[in-house]
């Protein structure tokens, strides 16, 4: 049973980067995301998380088809729901081919995919750009100033 709380009816799946950017599995990854992750909890998303994109094809899998089918319970229960992927991360740092997979066997359409880019500075690097971004991929327009 899902029942109303804080999130707003708002759930993001997002790329373990983003959660855990000191991690050892990023040490070669030099650029870092802006505060994505301050939005999310400020702004009070629900967030889902899939394991780290190294961890191996059947790990990432079967940790996607678990969290698809979480997914699938919220938009039942009319939850936006979107996927925030980094784009210099193989499959987005979230399995998204798995994903794409698992959605598909449930018949329902993919989340919309919000993509980080290190190479877009613009995008990342202030809370409000990241609102937008995120405004922006549920539909919502979002005032200018």
């Amino acid at each position: 049973m899902i029942r109303e709380d804080a999130r707003g009816r708002r759930l993001i799946i997002v790329a373990d980067l983003l959660i855990n950017p000191e991690s050892a599995f990023y040490a070669d990854v030099s650029d870092r995301f802006g505060p994505v992750l301050d939005v999310l909890i400020e702004d009070g998303w629900g967030m889902l998380k899939l394991p780290p994109h190294v961890l191996g094809d059947e790990v990432g899998k079967s940790a996607a088809t678990t969290l698809a089918g979480d997914a699938v319970d919220y938009l039942r229960h009319d939850y936006t729901v979107l996927i925030l992927a980094v784009d210099q991360l193989p499959q987005g740092g979230l399995w998204l081919n798995h994903l794409k997979a698992a959605f598909g066997e449930m018949g329902v359409a993919v989340p919309s995919i919000v993509r980080l880019r290190a190479d877009d500075k613009t995008n990342i690097n202030t809370a409000a750009s990241i609102r937008t971004m995120l405004a922006a991929a549920c539909g919502v327009v979002v005032p200018l100033g």
